[in-house]
C-alpha cells in the first residue's frame, strides 16, 4: 500500500509534454445532407411547438385578425395560458365520478379556453328521473331536482327567485316582451306581424344571452318557431334553467363562433346581456357572426342595448351601420335609472333585415347612380313636355314663355350631367358601367325633339 501510494504521488507531481495533436481536417458535407438535417429540424421544432430556428423568408405572416380572435375566443390555442386552471381540471380519479366544478369550467371559457371532456369520468347528474320534468315552458315553479346546487349559493329557485328577481321571474319576463310601454319595447307579436307583412318567414332563431329562455318559449308556444338560448352559469343555473323548461340551451360565451351552420337562422335576437362592457373587437366579431348563420332576408334585433351617448353615434351606429342591413326599427332613448343618468347612457332597440343578395360596392353605387338617373330622365321628360306646351301657348297666343320653365328644365338637365360625372369619378370611363349611363343620358336627351345643342354637346365632350 506505502509503495503503491508513492508511485501514485510521483506519478501525478510528474508533467509530461504530449505533442499537440493535429488540428482536425474538416470534412465537407454535401449541401443535399445539409437541406435534409435542416427538414428534419423544422419537422422536430414544429412537433414540439416551437418556433423554427431559421423561418424561411417565403413563409406568410399570420393574419392581424386571426392572432386577435386567437386571443378572445374559446379555441384551444387560448388555453396554454391558464395552466394552473387546466391542471386542476385534470385532477380526477379515473374511472370514477367527475369533479363537480362548474365554476372552473366557466372561468376556463371566459378566458378564451373551452377544454375538451374528461376521457376517463363520467359527468355527475340529477338524481330524479328525467320523465317528471314538466312539459309546459311556462310551469308554476322550476323543478329544484333538475340542478346540481352544490356549488351555487342558492339551494332552489325560489331562493333565486327572492334573490334575483329579474333573472328568474318567469311572469315578469313574459310580460315585458307582449308590453309596449315605450318606443324602446318591441312586443313579439308585433315583430311577427313585422315580418309578416314583409313576406319574411320566421322558423329558427338564436336568443344570445336569453338567461332562462323566456324569449325562446314565447317564441316556442305562440309561434311554433325553434329558437336556440345562449346563456353562461355565472352565479346561477341559467343553463338547467333552460333546459327545464323544454327549451335548448348553449353553452357558450358572447366571444365565441355560434356553432350553427351558414345562412341558416331566420333571426338572431341580442338580448340585454349585449352592452357596452363587451370589449369592441369581440362586439366585431360578434356581429359578423350573426351576419355569418344569418340567411338573406333574416333579421337581427337588438333589444335594449345601452351605452354613453357619444359611444352609440360614433361607435356602436357605425359599427352595425358597416353592415348595410335594412332598418325596420331603431329607437334611442335615455336610461334613466342612477347609473344611466351619471353616465349620460342610452337604451338602443333596433330590428334590422339582411340584404337578400350583397351587391359589391361598385355595383351597389353602380345600382344607386342608375336609379337617379331614371329618376332625374323622368324628371327631364315632364319639364320637356311642360316646355314644349308653352311653347305651343306662346305661339299660339302671342306671348312669351315662362322664365321658370327654362330655369327648371336647365336645372334638370345640370343636374343629370353632375350625376354622370360623379359616375365617371367611380368608375373609369371606359367600363361597362360609364357607358351604360352615358349612354342613357344621351337617349334622355335624344329623345327630347327640341334638346339645346349645348346641352347635348356637353354630355358627349368624350
Amino acid at each position: 500500500m506505502v509503495a503503491t501510494n508513492i508511485l501514485s504521488l510521483y506519478h501525478l507531481s510528474t508533467t509530461v509534454q504530449s505533442p499537440k495533436p493535429p488540428p482536425p481536417v474538416a470534412i465537407p458535407i454535401p449541401g443535399h445532407l445539409i437541406r435534409h438535417l435542416n427538414d428534419i429540424r423544422a419537422a422536430i421544432n414544429h412537433l414540439t411547438r416551437h418556433s423554427p430556428s431559421t423561418p424561411s423568408s417565403g413563409t406568410p405572416a399570420v393574419p392581424r385578425d386571426l392572432i386577435l380572435h386567437s386571443q378572445i375566443g374559446p379555441i384551444a390555442s387560448s388555453c396554454h395560458h391558464h395552466p394552473d386552471l387546466l391542471h386542476r381540471y385534470m385532477n380526477y380519479t379515473p374511472f370514477s365520478t367527475c369533479p363537480y366544478d362548474p365554476d372552473l369550467q366557466e372561468t376556463l371559457i371566459l378566458n378564451g379556453c373551452h377544454p375538451l371532456p374528461r376521457r376517463r369520468c363520467f359527468s355527475k347528474t340529477p338524481s330524479k328521473p328525467t320523465s317528471s320534468l314538466p312539459l309546459n315552458p311556462f310551469p308554476t315553479a322550476l323543478p329544484d331536482f333538475s340542478v346540481i346546487w352544490n356549488r351555487y349559493s342558492c339551494k332552489s329557485f325560489a331562493c333565486l327567485l327572492q334573490n334575483n328577481p329579474i333573472g328568474f321571474d318567469l311572469n315578469a319576463q313574459r310580460s315585458s316582451l307582449l308590453k309596449y310601454a315605450s318606443e324602446l319595447d318591441l312586443p313579439v307579436n308585433r315583430f311577427m306581424q313585422l315580418a309578416k307583412s314583409a313576406n319574411s318567414v320566421i322558423r329558427l332563431g338564436i336568443d344570445i344571452g336569453g338567461g332562462t329562455g323566456t324569449f325562446a318559449a314565447l317564441m316556442k308556444i305562440f309561434y311554433n318557431v325553434t329558437m336556440l338560448t345562449t346563456t353562461m352559469n355565472v352565479n346561477a343555473p341559467y343553463n338547467e334553467a333552460v333546459a327545464a323548461r323544454g327549451l335548448v340551451p348553449l353553452h357558450v360565451p358572447l366571444q365565441q363562433r355560434l356553432p350553427v351552420s351558414d345562412g341558416t337562422m331566420d333571426l338572431v335576437r341580442c338580448g340585454r346581456a349585449v352592452n357596452r362592457w363587451i370589449p369592441l373587437p369581440v362586439m366585431e366579431f360578434m356581429l359578423y357572426d350573426v351576419d355569418r348563420v344569418l340567411r338573406g332576408g333574416g333579421y337581427l334585433w337588438v333589444d335594449r342595448f345601452f351605452s354613453k351617448a357619444v359611444d352609440l353615434e360614433k361607435v356602436y351606429e357605425p359599427l352595425i351601420g358597416k353592415l348595410g342591413y335594412k332598418r325596420v326599427k331603431w329607437a334611442v332613448a335615455n336610461k334613466t335609472d342612477p347609473s344611466g343618468l351619471k353616465n349620460g347612457e342610452v337604451y338602443l332597440t333596433a330590428v334590422l333585415q339582411k340584404p337578400v343578395s350583397r351587391l359589391s360596392f361598385d355595383e351597389a353605387y353602380s345600382y344607386s347612380i342608375k336609379a337617379e338617373i331614371r329618376a332625374y330622365g323622368a324628371c327631364f321628360h315632364i319639364s320637356t313636355i311642360a316646355l314644349a306646351f308653352a311653347y305651343a301657348y306662346a305661339y299660339v297666343s302671342d306671348s312669351s314663355v315662362p322664365p321658370f320653365l327654362h330655369e327648371f328644365w336647365g336645372f334638370v338637365a345640370i343636374t343629370i350631367r353632375v350625376e354622370v360625372l360623379i359616375c365617371e369619378e367611380a368608375f373609369d370611363y371606359k367600363s361597362t358601367h360609364f357607358r351604360c349611363l352615358h349612354n342613357a343620358v344621351l337617349c334622355i336627351l335624344s329623345d327630347v325633339g327640341f334638346a339645346k345643342p349645348e346641352w347635348y354637346l356637353a354630355f358627349s365632350y368624350r
